[in-house]
């Protein structure tokens, strides 16, 4: 068996911790954003039912 490092340890959760935090960042900003963009679509909508 191979024993690797505490270097190469260190690395891997480095590597696997900015990959999680990458994708909850890509969550977070799609989960913020998309709202924002049907309500605008929705209030656009009901202006041009007023009018």
């Amino acid at each position: 068996m191979y024993q690797m490092s505490p270097l190469s340890w260190t690395i891997l959760y480095l590597m696997i911790i900015s990959v999680l935090i990458i994708i909850n960042l890509m969550n977070f900003f799609s989960i913020k954003y998309m709202p924002m963009q049907t309500s605008m679509t929705k209030k656009n909508q009901t202006l041009t039912w007023e009018w």
